[in-house]
């Protein structure tokens, strides 16, 4: 799919990813949801998310945690369009980011699964709100921003909003089938 172009088709791009993963969680069964990844441990599986991620919760509270650096930075970014604020927090960079999900992950050991349905639910409407605020030159004209001058703000709402979304839902796809080809019942 190409990037969107205007606000609007962003908007609907966000709520069509977004719902297409809650259908399919809300598809599966509550043991199905709360299961092991049965992908988790396969080495064939090269991409370190199959080593960090063990369940559905782990994946929710991965795209939650990355909505909320995405909230803060653009919080900053609209109360001054020249600050060289990073995405990422303190202590990490492009390079060292896998640690940073491997924190997330261990941040939320004791967080259910319902909390962290709730959780993402609460980011994705205030990531829809912040949209509604932003202008379409805000969001689509590159160096509207000083501290991402070489690209746009559409990057980093789409990474962690729709694209995020559609990454969850094939990861959580995958899961299903794997227990199906495993004969694992709900």
């Amino acid at each position: 799919m190409s990037r969107p172009q205007t606000k609007e088709a962003l908007t609907l791009l966000i709520e069509n990813n977004y719902d297409d993963l809650k259908g399919l969680i809300e598809s599966s069964s509550l043991e199905e949801q709360e299961s092991h990844f049965q992908f988790f441990k396969d080495d064939k599986l090269k991409e370190t998310h199959y080593k960090r991620d063990e369940n559905l919760k782990d994946v929710l509270v991965h795209l939650y945690e990355w909505q909320c650096l995405l909230l803060s930075f653009i919080k900053a970014l609209r109360e001054d369009k020249n600050t060289q604020v990073s995405f990422l927090p303190a202590g990490y960079t492009w390079k060292t980011y896998p640690k940073m999900n491997q924190a997330i992950k261990e941040k939320h050991q004791k967080t259910t699964l319902e909390e962290a349905k709730r959780y993402l639910d609460d980011t994705h409407e205030k990531v829809l709100n912040e949209i509604e605020c932003l202008t379409e030159e805000s969001l689509f004209e590159k160096g509207h921003f000083k501290a991402i001058n070489n690209t746009t703000l559409l990057l980093y709402v789409t990474a962690n909003t729709s694209s995020h979304y559609v990454f969850a839902y094939k990861k959580y796809k995958k899961h299903l089938k794997e227990r199906k080809a495993h004969g694992i019942k709900e």
